[in-house]
């Protein structure tokens, strides 16, 4: 009976290690996915920022130009100007379809990964309570002390691949809120001349149109409310299976 111990925990510890392989191989097609989405966001919120960037710029040199007169001197004739009663600025409307683009880039990122994030989303939980569960099932039955420390690890490496896919579409939607307050900044300059003001509420109009947000079939949005409520629930599960296990 003694000798029977040892073989039997020398073949689990086989099967353990043959587990862990399948578990990593089957997960590095989601890790990947994982990451491509945030690589492909990250390019996203880069070219929102150089938006916002230009924005910024132009909201300056508007501010400049609102309080002094600039001096032309072409063919010997002087000439004053104000840059700010430009009205052929076509700046604004650029700046707005190059928006209108990212927007667009964004929504056909969401298309394509909406099916692979509700994926994500449902088994990443899933394992994360059987994983739970199954630690503290070995550490009570077998008293496994490293399964005990090594599965809530693995708990831990789930919680920070979606805290970068949540990180990521986090970032994308402030970038946005930045760029409806610059754009809301033109809208309510009324020393701007009336075409570009026409022009910068078309451009808020498209802000609204394209919010840059991320769901998974507009059931779980993707943001980073979304890991927290993770922690919450899986805590949660955590206390009470804690206190079931009592009972096994």
């Amino acid at each position: 009976m003694d000798t029977q111990i040892p073989i039997a925990l020398e073949s689990f510890g086989y099967f353990n290690i043959i587990f862990i392989i399948s578990i990593i191989s089957m997960d590095f097609h989601r890790h990947l996915l994982l990451f491509s989405f945030y690589i492909l966001l990250k390019i996203l919120t880069i070219r929102l920022k150089i938006l916002n960037k230009y924005l910024t710029d132009c909201i300056n040199l508007q501010n400049e130009n609102n309080t002094k007169v600039v001096i032309y001197n072409i063919n010997k004739d002087i000439y004053y100007h104000n840059k700010g009663r430009a009205t052929k600025n076509k700046k604004i409307i650029r700046l707005a379809e190059a928006y209108k683009i990212i927007g667009e880039g964004n929504n056909l990122i969401n298309e394509i990964f909406e099916f692979q994030n509700s994926m994500i989303v449902v088994f990443t939980f899933s394992y994360i309570i059987i994983t739970l569960w199954s630690s503290i099932y070995y550490y009570r039955t077998l008293k496994m002390l490293h399964s005990f420390i090594a599965l809530p690890l693995q708990c831990i490496i789930e919680f920070i691949t979606m805290g970068l896919m949540t990180y990521a579409c986090d970032m994308m939607s402030s970038e946005r809120n930045a760029t409806k307050i610059l754009v809301n900044e033109l809208v309510m300059d009324y020393d701007l001349p009336k075409a570009m003001r026409i022009q910068a509420k078309a451009f808020m109009e498209i802000v609204e149109l394209w919010p840059m947000k991320t769901s998974a079939y507009d059931m779980f949005p993707i943001n980073i409310q979304l890991i927290l409520k993770f922690v919450s629930v899986s805590t949660t599960y955590l206390i009470v299976i804690i206190q079931v296990s009592h009972f096994l």
